[in-house]
């Protein structure tokens, strides 16, 4: 994933065009709030159903790719 300064990852996707969903909302910001911790998949899942319980596995995976592209 490409690092951004102000790692405000919702906002630099809206700005390349990319719709801002809830679950997109969730997992950027348990991404920006983090640290430098590094999660697996399937941790940053469990993060983001702690929040919103509707989000699979396959967004945080959709999420994270959108992430690497931009």
């Amino acid at each position: 994933m490409k690092s951004y300064l102000n790692m405000d990852f919702a906002n630099n996707l809206k700005k390349r065009g990319y719709r801002i969903t809830n679950a997109r909302e969730v997992i950027c910001s348990i991404l920006e709030n983090s640290g430098h911790k590094h999660f697996s998949v399937e941790e940053l899942h469990n993060e983001a159903i702690k929040k919103d319980k509707s989000i699979d596995l396959a967004t945080v995976y959709r999420t994270l790719e959108v992430l690497e592209a931009v």
